[in-house]
């Protein structure tokens, strides 16, 4: 099975958008989604699926054959345990921390509309403009701390996506 931490919004009189976050390397959605939460929650449902291959250590990685897989079937879940809540008429926004920021800028990448936002944290990301306008992305951030060794990394594919004309 598949897993996933869902955090409901705060106000759950309308459909609410949806916003799917992907934990790093050897991690759990438990010790990463709070993070997000508090302000997630404030407009939309946060969704966190669980990497679907165990560490010997602990935690979960994502697995390169089933990580799309992973992620629509806990969207599903999601859906099935919340009928009519979660509103994707404009997308969802995807947050990915180190590996999760990988397969996120796979995500979008190749989303076909699906991600049109991006938050990626931490990781050496290689966005390709073409990529991302034709999969409906409006826009990027990337962050990192300014003692993480990806930062000038982040900075310098923000600023070469910026001159493409992605945002």
């Amino acid at each position: 099975g598949v897993g996933v931490l869902v955090c409901p919004p705060r106000d759950r009189a309308a459909p609410r958008p949806l916003t799917v976050m992907l934990h790093g390397m050897c991690d759990e959605p438990e010790a990463e989604c709070p993070h997000f939460a508090e302000v997630v929650t404030r407009s939309g449902w946060l969704l966190c699926p669980r990497a679907e291959t165990r560490c010997p250590g602990g935690g979960s990685i994502w697995g390169y054959r089933r990580r799309h897989h992973t992620v629509e079937r806990a969207v599903e879940l999601a859906r099935a345990a919340f009928p009519g809540e979660l509103d994707e008429t404009h997308g969802r926004t995807l947050i990915g921390f180190s590996l999760g920021a990988l397969f996120g800028m796979d995500l979008g990448h190749q989303g076909a509309g699906r991600y049109p936002r991006l938050l990626l944290i931490g990781a050496k990301v290689e966005p390709s403009a073409v990529l991302l306008r034709r999969a409906g992305v409006e826009r990027v951030i990337f962050a990192a701390g300014d003692y993480d060794m990806m930062n000038a990394h982040m900075r310098e594919q923000a600023r070469r996506l910026d001159r493409q004309g992605v945002p």
